[in-house]
């Protein structure tokens, strides 16, 4: 039996012949149960029909999901067709319904008009967010960042009035900054593979926000390593080298499969775009120059990396070799 309740009124009770009640530890344990049985199908129906790239870990990668978002990956317009049909085979069968409304399709190519998949018309972008992170087609992080920056701006202008107070120490105020803003700012970065002047675009709004919660403004003149001295502030660049060196050791200390998911990784954010020219750093040598910089070598840092908390505890060490040149 069931009821609903609304402010202090509780409706009759009612009988429920189906699903388990909101809120039940059991929801999302049998909806990862379908889910997980619904791409385990996927993979083995477009394994035997010899679907998809001969890259070992875009066969094991062709159906990507978290929660109810799920990403498919093609080679082709025929080969998005056939894993959609497959998918919506699938799920019917264990009473899921593919919303086609919310679906869209990112080619490499130029999107020339929406296609026809699964026998639904399905919108053809250009970019698309998924799980709060802007991806284009060509590879790049400008809208990326813009969207970043514009998000953590709103978030700091939103308590404007709690970054002047008086009431409220500056420790305290930069406290609250790098734990709600800071976030904001850099999620996702560890995957990031972005420029030095990219990389000074986010600097520069992390310092306009600690010369206003610091309240240094003009005529008022500090250069910004004293800013930093004053904070105590990490540079972004740290930052994010800190981010990239402890994403690269939890895939090597956590998933089975370590070359499969760095490859997906260097393929993904070494695509330029272009068809000429040289391609962008791999991601996997980004990281083992960030490893290096904090003057170890690979070995070392295996041995290092079967701790968790060793890992920690290094990057807290080494960050002075971490710092700008």
């Amino acid at each position: 039996m069931a009821s609903f309740k609304i402010l202090n009124n509780v409706s009759p009770p009612f009988r429920t012949k189906k699903g388990v009640k909101q809120g039940r530890v059991a929801s999302p344990l049998l909806f990862y149960i379908v889910m997980n049985r619904v791409i385990t199908d996927i993979l083995g129906a477009a394994n035997l029909l010899e679907l998809g790239s001969n890259q070992p870990w875009f066969l094991e990668n062709r159906a990507i999901s978290y929660a109810d978002d799920l990403v498919l990956i093609a080679k082709n317009l025929e080969e998005a067709n056939n894993l959609v049909l497959i998918l919506n085979t699938f799920s019917l069968k264990v009473g899921l319904d593919i919303n086609f409304d919310k679906a869209v399709i990112m080619p490499h190519a130029p999107p020339l008009g929406d296609w026809l998949v699964g026998g639904k018309v399905i919108k053809v972008v250009s970019s698309y967010k998924y799980l709060g992170v802007n991806i284009d087609n060509k590879g790049s992080y400008k809208d990326e960042l813009r969207f970043r920056i514009q998000n953590s701006r709103a978030a700091f202008y939103k308590y404007f009035k709690l970054w002047r107070t008086r009431e409220i120490s500056v420790f305290t105020r930069l406290r609250i900054f790098n734990s709600s803003i800071i976030p904001i700012l850099l999620y996702g970065g560890d995957t990031w593979e972005i420029t030095k002047t990219e990389t000074k675009r986010l600097q520069t709004f992390v310092n306009k926000c600690l010369r206003i919660i610091n309240g240094v403004f003009n005529p008022n003149i500090i250069s910004n390593d004293n800013l930093w001295r004053r904070s105590k502030h990490t540079p972004v660049q740290v930052t994010l080298k800190k981010k990239r060196i402890t994403f690269f050791a939890h895939i090597l200390r956590n998933h089975t499969n370590k070359s499969l998911v760095l490859d997906a990784i260097n393929w993904l954010y070494s695509f330029n775009g272009k068809s000429y020219g040289r391609f962008k750093r791999l991601w996997y040598y980004r990281a083992m120059k960030d490893i290096m910089d904090m003057n170890l070598n690979t070995k070392q840092f295996l041995r290092l990396n079967k701790n968790k908390r060793s890992i920690k505890k290094l990057l807290k060490i080494k960050s002075n070799y971490l710092n700008l040149p």
